[in-house]
């Protein structure tokens, strides 16, 4: 429970900077405009995958403000990033920090195919339940 909340407080912190950023005069108008159309095609009822298809619909959603967010990273100045980073906190030794977002990132995106292929399968079963036919005569 103290991961999450640690998560969601270092979650909430990078978006607070990364909005400072945007804001900033220095930050190029295409990149505020990336985020601007993001938020559009978040907030737009047309998607590439409709919102309603149950895992899906959000997945296209989830992509587009993923790519919108390493090109608008990309495009901000190093000057800009350094002077809101947040300075390292006074026992860091230098070490690269640990990467177990992407760990459960895949397992989330394993469990999600799995339950995908088990409804579909689960589908098949109830939808064609007489497949065995008497051919007594």
């Amino acid at each position: 429970m103290v991961r999450i909340r640690e998560a969601a407080k270092s979650l909430m912190r990078d978006t607070r900077l990364f909005l400072r950023m945007l804001a900033d005069p220095r930050t190029p108008v295409a990149a505020r405009l990336i985020a601007v159309f993001a938020v559009l095609y978040v907030i737009f009822p047309f998607d590439l995958i409709p919102d309603y298809v149950p895992i899906y619909g959000l997945i296209d959603d989830i992509i587009v403000v993923a790519i919108a967010i390493v090109a608008i990273w990309r495009m901000i100045p190093q000057a800009v990033m350094e002077q809101y980073r947040p300075p390292p906190p006074a026992n860091d030794n230098g070490a690269a920090p640990r990467r177990g977002s992407s760990t459960a990132l895949l397992v989330a995106l394993i469990i999600i195919l799995a339950l995908t292929a088990a409804a579909w399968w689960g589908y098949g079963v109830v939808a064609s339940p007489g497949e065995i036919s008497d051919s007594g005569g």
